[in-house]
Formats: C-alpha cells, structure tokens, sequence
C-alpha cells in the first residue's frame, strides 16, 4: 500500500461480509486513499473449514456511513484432503496411500505433494489423481533412520493460494516380531590401549511384545563381544522386565574377550532364531595420528553454474573452552580440520549476511563429516526508533546471496489493548530462493518458555507457497506457567518479541528447515513510558535501532520536543504557599496541592518529564564535538543546538571575572542544568504522588471537600474518618488518595513508625525528605535568577529555545537518510567479541551525500564501579554495498566494526554496554553531524566449571565398606555466573587389571547427587549450581570376573545452559590416599605408591584443596603431668621439613614469602604406656618462643596400623609457612575426655583490624570466632567488656562480631578490648581476649596501645548480643577497588577456596551475612577464682616499607617483657612455661610481605576480603540506614567459672598488618551517623494560613529523646502536637540545611582554576564544621539580610566536595 502518510488521504471503512453468514459483518477496518473515488487494497484468502466461500466489500466514506453497496465481491474455493487411514504401513522402503480430495471439483491446476518433515527420510514416489481420490506413492530413502513410528506432515498444493496439510504417522514393517524402537540403530567401537575405552549408551523403548519372554531378552551371552557396564533397571536377567511400554538403558564396553579378527556383526536378542532385536555393528582400531574433521556450510545462491566464493569465519573449541583454530572457509565448499582427537568440539560460523551459528560436533572416526546449512539474516526487522517499534526492509546486501525464505504476520505489533482479543492478520510466505520452496506454519510447537502464545481460530493449517499468504483471526494470550529466567534484566521490562515456528522444504534439497514468524507485544501504556526490551533464553538478540537523518539535527529535535509542551506555569502558583526545610503534614498537603492544580489545569507531568528528557538528549543526538576525520569541511553547527549550551560558551567572556565572582561559573551550570533538576523533581513527585490517585478527580469541588475533612477542626484533626466520608459524597474518586494521606500522617505521627518497612519498600517519610530537597533546591535557583517559581523558570527557559525555531529552513526537519544499527550478538560472554554494524540508505531523489565518517566510541549505560576496568580492542571499520565518499540518492552503504572486550579483572555480573556513533557527511556543501542509535549489549561473566574427580586406587568385586565411593565428582561453579542445565554425556572410567594389565570390566552400582540417589546410570544432568557453590556426584563400581581393578583415570565431558562449553573448564583427577574425616581427604595426583607423586588436603565440604607437605620427626619429649587430682600425659614433638630444592626455591620466592600458612601432614608413635581411659584431647602448634600458636582439630587426626606399631597421624591446615619456620613443634595432650570437657577456642587471642579504607556501615560482619565442645554439644557465644562500647555485638549462634552502627566508637584507645565466653550445654564456660584495632582516622594514631587480657574476677562487664536476622547481615565493603580474585564471592556463611600461582595452593575464606537488627547491652559481674602466671611472648610489629611503598615489613623478635595473665584453676594444660627440645628461635628475621591490595594471590583474611568487587557509594542517604533496635541498658548479676587458656593475652605470634598504603580512589561516608535532628539552630516559622483550602496544621515535633547509646534513625519517633513553637529539642519538620540526608563528598577530576567539564571553574573551597556551621546560621538568618538568603540557597544547589566546589548532582 503507497504511503499517504505525507499526502492528503481520505478515510475509507472497509466492511467484509461472508456468504456464511451475510446478515453479519465479518471485519471492518479503515485505509486511506488519495482518491475520493477509488481505493487500492490487496485481501489474502481468509482462513477457513468451508470448501467455497463467497466475500464482499462495502467500502464507506465518511460521509456515506450509512451506504451498503458492494464495491467487489470474490470466491474463494479451498483444498481439502482427508486420508483414508491414520497410520501408514512401510514394507520395503515403500507406503502406498489413498486420500479423498476435492482438487477435481475446484478445478486444482496444479495438485502437488510436499513431504514437509522429515524431508530428508521421506519423499513422494508418484501422484494419481483420480475424481475425488489420490494415490500417493511414498519412498523411504533412509531406512535407517525410521523409527517404528514416525511422525510425518504432508503439504497439498492446489495453487499458490490454496494448500494444506495433513500429520499422519508411518510404521515401520521391518521383518523383527515385535514393536521395539532401538537408539543408535548400530554399534561403532574403536579400540586404543593408550586411550581411555570407549563406551556407549544403547537405548531400547518395548512398544508391543508378541509374546511372554521366558528368558532375559538381554544376558551376557547375547551381547558379546560387549559387556554392560551399567544398565537401568540394574538387573537384566529378570524376564518381566520386558513388557510393553518398558525402557531399557545399558552403557555397553567392549569386552576383553573380543578377539581382532572380528570386526563386525549382528546382536540378536534375545537370540538369532527369534530376534526381536537386531543391532548391526563394527568394531575398529582408533586412528594413530587423529581425525579429520570436514566441515560445510552450505547455503542458497542465486547462480549455481558461476557460484561466487562466499567467505565465513570459523572458530572451533574443545570441551574446556579453549579455541583451537580460527580460519576462513567459503560457502558451499568443504574444508578440511586436521588432525583432531576423538571427542566434542564447538564449531562457531559467522559471516556478513548469514545468522551465526554455534553448535557442538561430537567427532568419531566414522562421523567426521559436519554439515550445516546457514540461513541469509532477514531483510525484514523490527527496530526501535527510540519511541516506538516498527517493522522496517533492509535494503542492499550480498546479490549473489537470494533473500531466505520468510513468513511474516501483518501486523506484527500489538499492543496491551490486543491482548485476549480476536485479531485478524495476514500470514505472508514472503520471500524465497530462486527454487520452489513449499512451507507450514507449527502453532503447536511454540516454546514454553515463551510469555505469549499465539492461538489460531481455526484447525485447519494452510500450506504456503513463495510469495503466497492467508488471513486469519487470531488471538494473543499470555502464558500461565511463564517466569522470566533472566536475571540481570530490569524488575519490567516491556517490550517482548516472540515468535511462532514454521518449517519448510526447498526442490533439490533434500532435507527440512526451520525458520520463525515473528512479532512483538508492546506492554507499555504510553510511547511516554521507557522502553525496556525483554529477552528470553529463545529470543536473546537485540532488537536494532533506527536513526532518522535530517537535514538539521538539531532543529529537527527541538521540533521534535515542542510536541511535548505542556503550560506548566499555570499550574506554580502553589509553590509559593510551600514553606522550606520542613517535613510536616501541612508541608505534605501543600505539595499535593500543587499536583491537584496541575490535574486540574490538564497539565500531564509525565509529558513535562519526556520534555525535558527529550531536550536533554539534545547535546547527545545532535553532538558538537567533530570526530576525527580528514574532511577539510568545516562543522556548521545548528543555532538550536547551542542555545542549550549558550552559558558554557560565555565562559570564555567572563573568565577574568572568575577570580573575583567565582559563584558566576556555578550559577551558568545550575541554568543549562535546570531542566535537569526539575525531571529529577517530577520524578520523585509522581513517586509521591501517584498519577493514578488523581486519575478520577475531575473538580476542584472534590479537593474543597477533602481539605475540609483534614483540617484541624475536623473530628480527628489531619486524620479522616469514616464517619468524615459520608458527607464526602465523591470520595470514592480519590480513595486512593485518602489512604494514603491517612497511611502517610500515621506515618508522620509516629505511630507503629518504621523507617525501612519488612518489604524494603522505601517509607513514605524518606519520599517526602527526598521530594523536599529536590523542591528546595529548584526554588533556591528560581529565587538566584528572579523566577516566580520553578514552574515558571522552566516556562520561560523552553520559551526561550523553542522561540528560535520560526527562524529554521524549511527543509530542516526532511529525512535526508535512514540508518539502522545492528549489534550482534546482543548477549555475549566477557571473552567473546561482537560486531557493531550500520545500514544507511540515502533516501532523497535526486542529492548525494558525501564524505561518510564513522566514530565508534563505547558508552557505559548504568555507570557504577564495576566499568573501570573495562577496555575494548576496535577492529578495522569495513564498508560493503556502496563507497563513504559518494552515496548516491536510494543506494545503501553497510559500515561494520569487529569488537573485543578486554577486561582487567574478571567480571562480577552482568553489564550493559552501549556502543555509540557519531556520524559526519557533506550535503549541499555543509558539514552535518548526528549520533546513529545502536543498541546495548549484555555482557555477562564467563562460566567458569572446576571439576576434580576423586577415586579410590582399588575396585574390588564387592563394595568396600571402607570406601563410601569408588569415583566422585567435586563438581564446582568457580566463576560468577550460575551455571544452568549441566549435562554430562560423558563419564567414563577407566579401569586396569591388576594380573592382564588389560582394560579391567566394572559394574556401576549406584549413582547419587549431593548424596541422593539418581539412579544406576552415569546419564547426569544438573538443573544449576550457583556461583560459589558445588555439587558433589558419587559413583559406586566393582569390578567383574571375580579380581580386583586398579583405577587408571576418567575422561569427563559436561554441556551447560544446553548446547554449549564453559568458557573454562578445569578438570583434574586425584587418588584418594586417606579419609581422615568426613571434611579432610588426602589425596594424590599419581598412583599412591609412586614415590614422585603430590599429596594434598582436600576438604570435600568446602571443595578446598592444598598442598600437602610432610614432616619428619626430629625429637619428642614425654612427660606424665599431674594437677589436681588430674593426670594427663604430654608429647612434645619437633619436626623438620621434608622440602625437595624446588620446593626450597619456591619457599624462597616471592610467592612464598607472601604465604601466611601452609598444610602439613605428620606422624608420632602412638604411646602405649597411657592410663585406662586417657586418649588424645588436645593437640597445639607451639609457635616459637614456646607459645601456643594454635589447636588443631581433632578430626583431622586418626590412628593407623604400620605393623605392630600404632602411628597417631595428623594434618594441620594453618601450621606456620617455610619460610616463617624450618621446623615445627607440636604438643599432644592425652587425658580422660571427662578432665578435659571444657569448651575451647581455636585460638588463645583473637584481634581484629578494622581497615581504613574500610566502609562503616551497620550490620556489617568484622570477624568470628569458633570454639568446640570435645563433648560434642552445641555452644553459644558471649561478648563482653568493661564499658559500654555499644558499637559491636556477637551473633551467640555463630560466634560472628557484627557492626551494629554506622560509625565507630569515639575513643581515646587505639582498640577496643572485649572478651568471648563461650558456653556450652552443660554450662561449662571458656574465655578469650578479643581485641579489635580501630584504624588511625579515629583520630588514635598518636595514642598508646592497650593491654587486651581476660577480665579480673569481679569486673562489671557489658554483653553485646546481636538479636537480629542472620540473613541481612553484610560482608565487609571498601570504598578501595582491588584485584578481583578467578574465584567468586560466595554466598553468605559459606566457605570457598580461593587459588593462588601455585596450581594447587589455596585458602579459605569465611564470609558472613548480615541483618537489619541491632543487638542489645546487659551488664553483669565478672566472678570467678583465678590464678596467675607469665610467660614471655613474641611481639609482632607492622610497619609500611617507605622505599617500596607497596609491602609491609614484619620484624618478629622474642621480648623479655613478662605479661600478667588470669587463669582458671579448671585448667587442661601445665601451669608452667613451655621448654622446647630444640631451640627453634632465630635472631631477628624480617620478611617483606606486600599490601592488601596488591597482588589477587594473597593470603590474608584481609586480603580475601578486599577481592570481593566493592560497592561504590555514591550517596547515602537515611534509607540506606537500617532500622537499629538497640535497648537500654539492663543490670544482670551473674555467676559463673571461667576458664581461660594459657596464653590469652598475647597475640600468640601472629601478625598485625598495618595501615595500607594504597590510594582510595572514591570516597568514604562519614565516620558518624547522619543526625536527623539539627540541634545547633532552629527555624522559627510563623504560621501559614491558607485561605480557601484548609485551615493551618501545625508543624510536627519529635517525642522527647528516651536515653539510649545511640542517636539513629531508627529512634526517632514523631507525634502530632499543637503548637508553632519549636520545644527544647530541633524538631524533624524543620531542618536549617538542604542536606536533608548526608551525601559523602566525592574527587573531582577537575585541576584547580581550570573550567571543568560541567562548564564552570573549579574553586577552593575548604570543608570543615566552621563552613557547614556558616551554612547553618545563614538559612537561620535567611529572612534577616539578603546575604544569607544567598548563602543559603546556594549552599542548597552547590555540592561542595573534597576541596572543588562542583554543580550540583543532578547533572544527568
């Protein structure tokens, strides 16, 4: 139909009646003509069952409504086919068929058949058509491939306008006794005695049975030369297995008895006399020097006699990601890849004019051969202009290449109104090959993953031909059982494309294709509404956008805006009733006040929001900066254009002035920034005030009758009853606005007050606090500039930019081209590149344009911390279609870009992307400019899979108790992207013979996940592991014949999120040498007696894994202690060592200074001189000078038998590095368990650093602690100290110290001393220093440190217990970004190992979750009978290396100083000091250890902290606050025994590191909780009465303060009170400050004195409390001078932040 839609048209209804029912209109529907007497319009056969039917038009003009002539009338005669039987009967690769047609009766010209699926095994022998009868002879040409049943469409062709189909079923007739569906058809194994066996999944479905077996269909007779190495159901020698509707599965070997001269034949089952099964195989050597792999991409092409070579790109990867080639192969033309091992590979084409494709190729010696046929994109695409979709044709492309056949749906776009309702639209079969191609249309097999459906009215499905189409009524419904799976997608998005499958056949070829009919589902209310393209996991590609060329860009776009104008002036006369500063209800209906008088002056705000948004986009669009290029052609920007820029191009005028009257470069920034300011304001209005509470309220009668129901008189003041309501007549309009006035001024009040809701949803007090800032700061910049009111500024500041246009050419709005920008793919992984692509089309008649340049720059679409690191390596810009210096008038040039992302850490989550154009070009001798849309991308984190198969070094023919798993499979998720859909098809063990040293035959037994059993069968699949998380897949063998098997290996292959690799995949196999617990394995890389092989600790819980290093002993010293009536017998140890020179030298290098511990595994004689009842209870590394470093878990000890000699063995996952200790001490403890029941600590001292670069935030977890009953029983955890240090608290579960407040404590101390008791079931308690280092910014750099011991008996102590919800807790946050780690963050209270350069060498970290509740204080006594004893420790100092900058140098020297220690006569341990056998202490040995954040390898607690990705405070304002629920202190007396170990006032050894010299690069928050009250000055107000509207409420004031140890937010309560007066304390309604919450102070990029980049100069502007004091006093003395009016209202637009004064924030 031509486009009227810039001509004069007139409307024509169309009106379509059908003969079956003439009395009733069929459709209607209106078109335009350019004619009054005529129209043009093309009708496609409607849909119908009916053999002939009749349609007439009646075309009616507008003024003829009531005119019934017919101006055309047609008949329409369909096929119709009817098969004289369902099912069809295959005997000797033929099917013979009857069906009854009408072809004859309508006179068919041309009656055809098209074998539609499964093309390529079935096709049409001959057609006899007889009167109503035809006889369709089919052939099978691929025997092999027809199951007993198999499911075939049929297309009948009358002519291109006429056909159907029909779904029939063909049996197979091969000459075996029963129905019996067998996978694969045949058997082909190759043999190797290097490679692992090959085994093969054999699948065996029982439709019908002739008989009753008496015997097994299967046994090991009758499947020789094979063997079953698993099957499901286990037993297959039982007959009643074998019955109809049974699924039998096996995983067959090849068995050792196969001999090598028989190389193939036939599996009879159950034998050859009466073979139900007959199975066909071969059995071949496996190549020596690899497998050629040939690969073909085929595709149609216009001339086959003279085909032009067609380039693709081709990049082929194994299973664990790696790519292996990339080459370029031609279209149609098979290329050879060689040589290849046996296995899965990824093979990836893309090219300019086809659809990439990528699919996994399993390669074998016999299927070698990958084809694939691509498909040419589509010249028909949706795309987005940036308002709406439409559906645009591609012009240009490769000739040589025909346009793929494509179906499309007329119209293609609905909308939220379309929904449920019945549609009529056009299915077109719109473009071909050259050949004759045949098609259906699938409704029935639409992806259930898809958000709509399409429902065809009628079940007749039509077959189409090239160029051919229907009508049909159709309907859109949504999916019931639809859940987006995206996760990075926004909370609604609202633009979805879906599509519906069809499939089609082209002559010659001899095979199917698949394609898509297309459509979206605009949900959006308004083309005003952002749109946001939703993807699924079918759809994922990105919608390309449209970009509009005119001759002025600018001047277009103004015109473009003006659209958007709404009088908003005549709604701001309620702005100046608005008082400043205060939060009260008054303040609140004032502000609905101004809605009211927008709605009622028909004054659509959200048409203002896309006003501004649209003159914001101006800069964007329309850019002024010139790209580089080589044109001579000077840039002639728009006047239009530099209006909006007009106060930054005076600058240059008043830059002498600036030194004198630096405010003047701020107020030229506030005034090109205010359209900005104001979208900030609206948008945070209609948060407040919802449009859709005023959408019924019509009148200004209604707003009378509600203030009246408000005001003070009223029966309940503010509040509104229902007895209110009825005399409010017309409330019903605006109930919605009455709830929430009456939810609000609850709020307000105090009662029932909650800051963050339980729903996190943002409190209607924080919307108004936000709302009042925003409002304050645009009345402050009206006042600067003598406005009325913000309403009015804006007004009169569009008057200004759109008064211009009368002045612009006439054709400054003419489309001088179309650009359409592609991305491909949309959605890529972070290693992967993607291609940016332009289509431009000059579309004028006659001009040309010139001197094409192209500017490809990457923008970030939501900036935050995470894009700092990003980078991209841009490809050379190629052209196609046409030449950039010279487009001629209707001619298309294609510019595309190769892009690769490059990261310098790994990506965390999913990003957006956007890449962004600016195009330049010549016409009519000037210089245009304009920016391309393109759309984002989403770049997501690379799947990273870490699988380490354990297995056992002997399988024995019976399962082992000893062993609860012969092979098992730590499968681990070790990127940050959860890994979806795992699919294993490939497990396969390989197990040698002890005696043959042959392959080895086992039985598989059992298989379970995660401990549950799945089944008999290694056929795994995993529906998601999330990041950080393992699955654990445990596999039971043994071995057949009767003899023991040895394992060899295991080969492993694993798909994810379907048909696809990881992007890394680390697969390792390990000998389990040891189970020492259930959470400790040893295990080794090569078979355990191999002298060379590599011992690790292995934690199968957390999936941690370690070097394992052995120790010899060197000396042991016994003794037999006694104390108390309590006997207990000592070892003390010494080892050495056993290092070989390389594990010397790496123990010398830098990675191994950097090691803070290491694993160690080491043996002593088992004593067998111990009194009845004593065995081992404590077992401590004795760090040097004698003190105990720490307690080893028990768990990681066990006893074994090495001759008659019993061995105590022992693992120590934190014993001290080599380059710390050449040798170890250890100590041993054995006593009565009944003497030793008191809960212990894993350490003697526990301290903790809090970093200064560190976020203080509340609810944050600084560290834990962990003790454990040797009774077993559940303990619970104390925290205690002296004063009333309210700011920490202890999780008594889980032993975690949480930060409950949002600053640290003011201390003169340089740390906090506190003390853990842990108490277990029975009430026995233990305690322990806990001591945290405040960072130097608390002002306690110069101060002296304090002495952290246990507290004396008698002490008044304070408990600081967390009460709240463990899983609201947080991780540590700093405002520092560092190295990212390859290992993820893990989820809350979860340990994950976290690797280091050393391939095996890890360390765990625990990180926590945290809550939204504080804790509580309680005081009590400290009692108990101590005695005291000293021992000289080890101090340990930290300080920063000032030549190297980056590391720490830790000195570490034995000290003569004597420390007073309490200890409990209750007591596990000698009372005396500890003597070494061998003196382990050196002089003074200094190593130098680097920063936190300077390497990803480091292996500090700290450190694993600083990998998590950081979150980048911006602003923080009282919703970021969570509510506190500290209580008042209580008084407890309390009487306990105390237990305290040796050494718990000293550090023990251990390290402090010290303050980081690292440059924080943003930020911090203050140290001190926001204040919500202001208590230096008040405002005082006089009351504001508003005549005609309601009387004057007072303001609000707080509820005196109840004492508590903090002043939050979570404890201010507000309740209504009569009065004006401000009371002693500053009220919440009235702040004497913009800054209504603290926003933390940011760098600025700007040099001093320079102009910066939001157009004005940056000046020195020192921050301190006397600035902020000066700001204070000013907004109180506003109404006194003008001078601090001034200083007021710019202290409210002016941020003032780290020295430069910059604009303020809402420069968006």
């Amino acid at each position: 139909m031509p486009d009227f839609e810039n001509q004069k048209t007139v409307p024509i209804l169309l009106e379509i009646l059908s003969s079956s029912n003439p009395n009733a209109i069929l459709e209607s529907f209106e078109i335009s003509s350019t004619s009054s007497s005529s129209f043009s319009h093309l009708f496609y056969p409607f849909s119908s069952t009916k053999e002939s039917e009749t349609y007439t038009v009646r075309a009616k003009h507008s003024g003829k409504k009531n005119d019934t002539t017919n101006c055309a009338t047609w008949t329409v005669k369909r096929l119709q086919v009817k098969p004289k039987k369902q099912s069809i009967k295959v005997e000797n690769g033929t099917a013979v068929e009857s069906y009854f047609t009408n072809a004859k009766a309508i006179n068919c010209p041309n009656f055809d058949v098209r074998i539609i699926k499964p093309a390529d095994i079935i096709n049409v022998g001959s057609i006899n058509l007889l009167k109503d009868k035809a006889t369709i002879v089919f052939i099978v040409s691929n025997k092999t491939e027809l199951s007993k049943i198999t499911n075939v469409t049929i297309a009948f062709i009358c002519d291109k306008f006429s056909g159907v189909t029909v779904k029939q079923q063909f049996l197979s007739a091969d000459n075996t006794l029963a129905d019996i569906e067998i996978f694969p058809k045949s058997l082909e194994f190759y043999t190797s005695a290097t490679n692992i066996p090959q085994y093969t999944m054999l699948k065996i479905q029982i439709n019908s049975m002739p008989y009753s077996l008496d015997e097994s269909l299967i046994s090991d007779t009758n499947i020789l030369p094979f063997y079953v190495a698993a099957s499901n159901p286990p037993y297959l020698n039982n007959p009643t297995i074998y019955r109809i509707g049974s699924r039998i599965e096996l995983l067959l070997g090849l068995s050792e008895s196969w001999h090598a001269n028989v190389g193939e034949g036939i599996l009879y089952f159950p034998n050859s006399k009466e073979a139900l099964i007959k199975i066909p195989y071969k059995i071949k050597p496996a190549p020596l020097n690899g497998i050629e792999l040939i690969v073909t991409a085929k595709g149609f092409v216009t001339n086959e006699t003279n085909v032009v070579d067609y380039p693709l790109d081709v990049t082929i990867k194994n299973i664990k990601g790696q790519q292996l080639v990339r080459r370029m192969i031609y279209l149609n033309v098979p290329s050879a890849f060689y040589p290849l091992n046996s296995g899965f590979y990824q093979i990836s084409i893309q090219s300019f004019s086809f659809n990439p494709i990528s699919e996994i190729f399993h390669l074998t010696p016999n299927n070698n051969n990958f084809e694939i046929y691509l498909n040419k994109k589509s010249i028909h695409q949706f795309v987005f202009n940036g308002k709406r979709i439409k559906s645009e044709t591609i012009e240009g492309g490769d000739p040589t290449l025909p346009p793929s056949p494509e179906i499309i749906i007329e119209p293609s776009i609905f909308y939220s109104s379309n929904l449920n309702q019945d549609l009529f639209v056009n299915f077109i079969f719109k473009q071909s090959s050259s050949k004759n191609t045949t098609a259906v249309i699938e409704f029935g097999e639409q992806k259930e993953d898809s958000e709509f459906f399409v429902e065809k009215n009628f079940t007749m499905n039509e077959a189409l031909k090239a160029s051919s189409g229907y009508r049909s009524q159709i309907r859109i419904s949504r999916n019931v059982k639809y859940v987006s799976k995206i996760d990075y997608l926004p909370e609604y998005c609202n633009i979805v494309k879906q599509s519906v499958p069809f499939y089609y056949v082209v002559d010659g070829i001899g095979r199917d294709f698949e394609g898509s009919v297309d459509f979206i589902v605009d949900k959006r209310v308004s083309e005003l509404d952002k749109a946001f393209i939703c993807e699924t996991e079918s759809n994922p590609a990105a919608i390309p956008e449209l970009t509009s060329i005119v001759y002025d860009c600018a001047a277009a776009k103004i015109l473009e805006c003006r659209a958007f104008y709404q009088p908003i002036q005549s709604c701001g006369a309620p702005w100046k009733l608005i008082p400043d500063d205060t939060i009260s209800i008054h303040v609140y209906a004032l502000f609905m006040n101004l809605k009211a008088s927008c709605k009622l002056s028909d004054v659509d705000l959200k048409t203002v929001q896309a006003l501004i948004e649209c003159i914001s986009s101006l800069d964007i669009d329309c850019p002024l900066a010139k790209p580089v290029q080589e044109s001579e052609t000077p840039t002639t920007p728009s006047p239009f254009n530099s209006l909006l820029t007009q106060m930054k191009t005076i600058s240059s005028i008043t830059q002498s002035l600036h030194g004198f009257f630096p405010a003047l470069s701020t107020l030229e920034s506030q005034l090109i920034d205010f359209p900005n300011y104001m979208a900030d304001f609206l948008h945070h209005f209609e948060l407040t005030f919802p449009s859709s509470d005023f959408n019924n309220i019509r009148s200004q009668s209604w707003f009378d009758s509600f203030y009246s129901v408000i005001s003070d008189n009223s029966e309940l003041g503010p509040a509104i009853t229902f007895s209110e309501l009825e005399t409010f007549q017309s409330w019903k309009d605006g109930k919605n606005l009455i709830f929430r006035w009456n939810e609000t001024f609850e709020e307000l009040k105090g009662e029932e007050f909650e800051l963050i809701s339980p729903e996190s949803k943002e409190s209607r007090i924080l919307l108004i606090r936000k709302l009042i800032e925003k409002a304050d700061k645009l009345k402050s910049l009206a006042r600067q500039f003598a406005a009325k009111e913000p309403f009015t500024m804006l007004h009169d500041i569009l008057a200004t930019i759109f008064g211009r246009v009368d002045y612009m050419s006439s054709n400054a709005t003419e489309e001088c081209a179309k650009a359409i920008g592609f991305v491909e793919p949309g959605k890529l992984r972070e290693s992967e590149e993607f291609e940016v692509s332009i289509v431009i089309t000059n579309v004028m008649d006659t001009q040309v344009l010139q001197n094409l340049r192209f500017q490809l720059e990457m923008l970030h679409s939501t900036p935050t911390g995470n894009y700092s690191f990003i980078k991209y390596r841009i490809g050379p810009l190629f052209y196609s279609g046409g030449i950039p210096s010279y487009l001629s008038p209707q001619k298309t040039l294609t510019v595309s870009w190769k892009i690769h992302p490059v990261f310098d850490r790994r990506l965390t989550e999913a990003i957006k992307e956007q890449p962004n154009v600016i195009l330049t070009f010549d016409l009519n001798n000037k210089r245009k400019i304009q920016r391309i849309r393109i759309p984002e991308i989403t770049i997501l984190p690379d799947r990273h899979l870490r699988v380490y198969a354990l297995a056992f070094q002997d399988v024995f023919p019976r399962t082992s108790e000893s062993q609860p798993f012969s092979l098992s499979l730590h499968v681990m998720n070790s990127g940050f992207s959860t890994l979806k859909n795992l699919e294993f098809v490939e497990i396969s063990p390989w197990l040698m013979d002890k005696q043959k040293q042959g392959n080895a035959h086992f039985r598989i037994n059992s298989v379970s996940i995660d401990s549950k059993f799945v089944g008999y069968l290694p056929k795994i699949s995993i529906k998601e592991i999330q990041s950080g998380k393992t699955s654990i897949i445990s596999i039971n063998l043994t071995s057949l014949g009767g003899q023991s098997a040895k394992f060899k290996n295991c080969s492993v292959s694993v798909f994810v999120d379907g048909q696809n690799f990881p992007e890394h995949f680390d697969y390792k196999f390990f000998y389990v040498q040891e189970i020492v617990s259930s959470s400790t394995y040893i295990l080794s890389d090569k078979e355990p007696q191999n002298y060379k092989a590599n011992l690790f600790y292995f934690n199968p819980k957390s999936s941690q894994i370690r070097n394992l290093h052995q120790i010899q002993l060197v000396e042991e010293m016994p003794s037999e202690e006694q104390q108390e009536s309590k006997s207990y017998y000592t070892i003390l140890a010494t080892f050495e060592r056993l290092l070989s020179p390389e594990e010397m030298a790496e123990a010398a290098s830098v990675e191994g200074l950097k090691q803070t511990e290491s694993t160690i595994y080491g043996r002593i004689q088992y004593p067998e001189n111990l009194k009845k009842g004593q065995k081992l209870v404590r077992v401590y590394e004795i760090g040097p000078g004698g003190i105990r470093r720490h307690l080893l878990d028990l768990n990681n000890t066990w006893i074994a038998k090495k001759g008659d000699v019993s061995e105590l063995n022992f693992i120590d996952p934190q014993a001290l590095p080599p380059a710390l200790a050449s040798q170890l001490s250890y100590e041993f403890i054995f006593a009565k368990s009944e003497d030793f029941n008191t809960p212990y600590f894993g350490q003697h001292f526990y301290r903790e650093q809090i970093p200064e670069n560190m976020i203080i935030q509340a609810l944050t977890v600084i560290g834990k602690v962990g003790a454990h009953s040797p009774e077993g029983s559940k303990v619970n955890y104390s925290l205690v100290s002296q004063d009333k240090t309210e700011n920490f608290v202890i999780n008594t579960k889980t032993g975690e110290i949480i930060l409950v407040s949002d600053s640290l404590p003011s201390t003169n101390q340089s740390s906090l001393c506190f003390n853990v008791i842990v108490t277990d079931s029975n009430g026995r308690k233990s305690a322990v220093p806990y001591e945290i280092l405040l960072p130097s910014t608390n002002n306690n750099s110069n101060l002296e440190k304090q002495k952290c011991a246990v507290f004396q008996t008698d002490t008044p102590i304070t408990y600081h217990k967390f009460t709240g919800d463990r899983s609201k807790l947080k991780r540590i946050e700093f405002g520092n970004i560092t190295t990212t780690t390859e290992f993820p963050t893990p989820n809350i209270g979860e340990e994950v190992t976290l690797s280091t350069n050393n391939e095996f060498s890890e360390i765990t970290a625990t990180t926590f979750t945290l809550s939204s509740e504080g804790g509580e204080e309680t005081s009590a006594t400290m009692t108990s009978d101590f005695e005291t004893s000293s021992i000289n420790p080890t101090s340990a100092a930290a300080t920063t290396d000032k030549n190297t900058g980056d590391y720490y140098t830790i000195q570490s020297t034995p000290t003569s100083e004597t420390w007073e220690q309490t200890r409990i006569t209750d007591d596990d341990s000698p009372a005396t000091r500890i003597i070494l056998p061998i003196q382990t202490t050196n002089p003074t040995r200094i190593y130098t250890l680097p920063t936190e954040d300077y390497s990803p390898e480091l292996t500090t607690t700290q450190a694993v902290r600083l990998r998590t990705t950081p979150k980048i405070i911006h602003e923080i304002g009282p919703d970021d606050y969570p509510k506190s629920t500290a209580k008042s202190s209580e008084t407890v007396n309390t009487v306990a025994d105390w237990y305290t170990e040796d050494n718990a006032m000293t550090s023990d050894g251990e390290v402090t590191v010290g303050e980081s010299s690292a440059t924080v690069i943003v930020t911090m928050p203050p140290s001190t909780t926001p204040s919500m009250s202001f208590t230096q000055f008040y405002t005082l107000r006089p009351t504001i009465t508003i005549p005609k509207y309601f009387p004057t409420p007072p303001l609000f004031t707080p509820n005196p303060p109840t004492p508590s140890p903090r002043n939050t937010i979570g404890n201010i309560f507000i309740n209504y009170i009569s009065t004006t007066l401000p009371p002693s304390v500053s009220p919440l309604p009235i702040a004497t400050r913009m800054s209504l919450y603290t926003t933390p102070f940011t760098a600025s990029t700007d040099l001093l004195g320079q102009v910066s980049s939001s157009g004005f100069m940056t000046i020195e502007q020192p921050v301190d409390d006397m600035s902020a004091s000066m700001v204070d006093t000013a907004c109180r003395l506003r109404t006194t001078k003008p001078i601090w009016a001034v200083i007021c209202d710019m202290a409210k637009t002016v941020k003032v932040n780290d020295g430069l004064s910059t604009a303020s924030e809402g420069q968006t």
